[in-house]
């Protein structure tokens, strides 16, 4: 029986976590939207999934009490379902994090998924300050941009960056 087991990342997934990773940044949870009865489950948002491999990620930003966090879930797929000979073990989900943004050297917690499921690992990790900074800002430009308060920078910002162009 061949025990090996590794992580073969392609360029195709690369592109892939990056969509992922763009998506999550821009629907991200909160204590508002877990609590809200229509509710759905990153999980079953395809935007926010990704297979790896032969691993589903699934990969989003939380803002909970604590402040802003990186979650991504992964379990083992075969033939289109999960794989229930177990989760993936504990370096690939160091592999993965890593792919997925999480800081080689921060503290993560990790656990078995859903209710204790023993097929899904969990990994989550909270966001330093400057990554939080540079969140909220994200956050409030795209507020005032959709809100229409800042249109007319928007279009000048537009205006000069064509003209640096030419």
């Amino acid at each position: 029986m061949d025990c090996k087991v590794e992580l073969i990342i392609t360029e195709k997934d690369k592109e892939n976590i990056k969509k992922v990773i763009e998506y999550a940044i821009n629907n991200p949870d909160n204590l508002d939207t877990f609590k809200s009865n229509d509710y759905v489950s990153p999980g079953d948002k395809p935007d926010f999934c990704c297979h790896i491999d032969k691993y589903r990620c699934v990969f989003s930003f939380e803002k909970l009490t604590k402040g802003w966090f990186r979650h991504i879930s992964a379990s083992t797929w075969k033939h289109g379902v999960i794989d229930k000979n177990g989760p993936p073990p504990p370096f690939i989900m160091r592999n993965l994090a890593v792919e997925f943004g999480f800081d080689k050297k921060g503290e993560v917690e990790m656990w078995l998924g859903p209710a204790g499921s023993p097929f899904i690992v969990d990994l989550i990790s909270y966001i330093d300050n400057r990554e939080q900074k540079l969140i909220d800002e994200l956050e409030k430009s795209l507020k005032s941009i959709l809100c229409g308060v800042d249109r007319n920078a928007v279009e000048n910002l537009i205006k000069e960056l064509d003209e640096k162009k030419k």
